[in-house]
């Protein structure tokens, strides 16, 4: 296989191919020893290895795992698995996406509702607020870090929206963060006119 003979040049059409077939923003192949041997679209830490996530000790151990969470690329929805040659573990490649603007913005094409992604009360992805601008909705947060849905209207950002803040969960079933996803009276009333 191109992970065991080092064929960076096979790991890359592969991996685009991948990337293009699947949607998918990023993509880590590493040894068995968790070391970062090929990535795509994000650059190569030094020294980097994969066993500093749980999803990637999980992979290089033969299970695949999935989360949300912070990694080299960002706040993402990540995923690892084994790679296999003849039954033996020789690797394991993670991937995911990105929970940033772009993806929020995608989001509000399909859904036409202000989406943002918020990590420790800071935006990190929005259709609509800066990165960094603070939530500071202490009602919101308790009840969504305490694991629960909040559907209903809100003061959010100095104005009065109806939406959802979902709590975003890892692996370990840890809340690490809130996907928002609002609209304003005015525009709820436009829309259903429309």
């Amino acid at each position: 296989s191109a992970v065991k003979a080092k064929d960076f040049s096979d790991l890359e059409r592969m991996s685009r191919a991948f990337l293009a077939s699947y949607g998918v923003q990023f993509l880590t192949v590493a040894q068995t020893n968790g070391n970062v041997v090929f990535k795509l679209t994000v650059p190569t830490i030094p020294g980097e290895n994969v066993l500093s996530e749980k999803i990637g000790a999980d992979a290089l151990e033969g299970r695949p795992a999935a989360t949300i969470d912070n990694g080299a690329e960002g706040f993402s929805i990540r995923a690892a698995s084994p790679v296999l040659d003849n039954r033996k573990i020789i690797g394991a490649v993670l991937l995911g996406y990105v929970l940033d603007d772009d993806f929020a913005r995608d989001f509000k094409k399909i859904s036409n509702l202000e989406t943002s992604i918020f990590v420790d009360g800071r935006v990190v992805g929005s259709s609509f607020l800066k990165k960094g601008d603070t939530l500071n909705a202490p009602a919101i947060e308790k009840e969504v870090f305490a694991g629960e849905l909040f559907v209903g209207s809100a003061r959010f950002f100095n104005e009065d929206v109806f939406g959802s803040f979902t709590p975003l969960r890892n692996n370990e079933n840890q809340v690490v963060g809130i996907l928002s996803i609002t609209t304003t009276p005015g525009e709820l009333v436009s829309d259903a006119q429309a």
